[in-house]
């Protein structure tokens, strides 16, 4: 297993982005790889998608160029989600590919920007997301960005399942972690803490709408609020307003 080694002076930073379909993950990129190009920052970005269709950036590094998302559904007989965990496996074999982009680029750029899919679980418990984050470690200062859509937040189990996710990947990951709440065309700052710190609130909220897991939901809110979250940084964007922007520049830059 390779380890990060701390001894090094890191001049390059990775930049990971986590997150579930449809958080924002590849559209957030995008805002940055233009402003990146317009100040001048130099960096590459890296796809690790093997099922994506379109992008709006021509990626510099593309995981499609190493496996075939398709043809490896139809010869395995997988599903989609199945598909896109054998690619990344497929792709981890030829990690070599990976490893000499990085021991090629450590020094002469500032920033490796990487878009990952939108399958979870890559990152929860599968080798292929553990080896690919660790050779980044390796090379570079690693910085994860753990995307979630605040729109869809307004579910209860929603919200629960993602902070639940976002724990999980910052103890086995172990790098610097971001929660970006993404979507923000309001610029409501104050929504995390409505949802999560004061419970009252929060109950009055979803009154209506209570369930048999709605206990849970306080405890577990309580509980988070109190500890977990000091193991995270947060930051409200939005990448259609350019909402929480220079925040999030300021955090990259300081990682």
């Amino acid at each position: 297993m390779i380890e990060n080694n701390d001894s090094k002076n890191f001049l390059t930073s990775a930049i990971i982005f986590i997150g579930s379909g449809g958080s924002g993950k590849t559209s957030l990129i995008y805002l940055i790889h233009k402003l990146f190009i317009k100040k001048n920052i130099t960096h590459i970005l890296i796809n690790f998608d093997p099922s994506v269709k379109f992008l709006p950036f021509i990626p510099n590094l593309d995981i499609r160029d190493t496996v075939n998302y398709e043809r490896t559904k139809k010869n395995f007989n997988l599903g989609p989600n199945s598909a896109i965990l054998t690619s990344l496996n497929l792709f981890v074999t030829k990690i070599n590919q990976l490893f000499e982009i990085c021991n090629q680029f450590n020094t002469l750029l500032k920033y490796f920007i990487c878009d990952t899919p939108g399958q979870i679980e890559v990152f929860l418990w599968s080798v292929s997301g553990y080896i690919i984050i660790n050779l980044l470690k390796f090379f570079f200062k690693v910085c994860i960005i753990y995307m979630i859509d605040m729109k869809q937040c307004h579910s209860l189990k929603f919200l629960m399942v993602n902070l639940l996710i976002a724990t999980t990947i910052s103890y086995r990951l172990k790098s610097k972690f971001l929660i970006i709440w993404n979507k923000n065309d309001e610029n409501n700052q104050d929504y995390y803490n409505y949802y999560s710190n004061h419970i009252a609130k929060f109950t009055y909220y979803d009154e209506n709408n209570l369930d048999y897991l709605f206990e849970t939901y306080e405890v577990f809110m309580d509980i988070y609020s109190e500890n977990a979250l000091k193991m995270f940084m947060l930051s409200y964007m939005s990448t259609i307003s350019t909402t929480g922007l220079n925040e999030f520049l300021s955090f990259i830059e300081s990682s």
